[in-house]
């Protein structure tokens, strides 16, 4: 099995399609200026601007919060459908051989659209026998999410095992060299 130099590349991969979510500082280090020079154009942070977009995104969100059920129902399963389509990109940018993933990380990260596959029976079924959402029957929820809970697991020892795999490259590395 060749070293998993493609790790950074998943990684970002992760970050990309949300499935990471970096630190973002709230305020910039007091040593960095406010202003950066990209190319020709100079870009200035503005106070006003930054208000004035945090509020046209509060009013969307009081937009979505004041959306009726019956809407909200109705946009959850188009934007279901379409969310597949970026996580099958994912996990084809994955499975490249140039990043060298590691099998088993592509496994665990493919394992989740069983998660998801396996979730919709489980859904259909709450609502026909039991005429609640899958949130509200709590073994046909708690048999799903343990689904997913196998997913995380199996993605977190395949990159363990290819972390330790690479420290043992290493250690081999640098006890041959003279």
């Amino acid at each position: 099995m060749p070293p998993p130099r493609g790790l950074v590349t998943t990684l970002l991969c992760c970050l990309c399609c949300g499935l990471v979510s970096p630190f973002v500082p709230r305020r910039p280090p007091p040593d960095l200026p406010t202003t950066r020079k990209i190319g020709l154009r100079i870009i200035a942070v503005d106070a006003t601007s930054v208000l004035e977009t945090s509020a046209q995104n509060l009013s969307f969100l009081d937009t979505l919060s004041s959306m009726d059920p019956a809407k909200a129902e109705a946009l959850a399963g188009p934007f279901f459908g379409l969310s597949l389509f970026p996580y099958l990109g994912f996990l084809y940018l994955l499975n490249v051989d140039e990043n060298n993933t590691p099998k088993g990380v592509v496994v665990g990260f493919a394992t989740c659209l069983l998660f998801v596959f396996l979730t919709i029976p489980a859904a259909i079924a709450a609502k026909l026998l039991y005429g609640v959402s899958l949130a509200d029957s709590d073994w046909l929820h708690g048999s799903a999410e343990s689904l997913l809970t196998i997913t995380n697991l199996v993605t977190v020892v395949a990159f363990r095992q290819a972390l330790g795999y690479k420290q043992e490259v290493a250690s081999d590395v640098t006890s041959a060299a003279p």
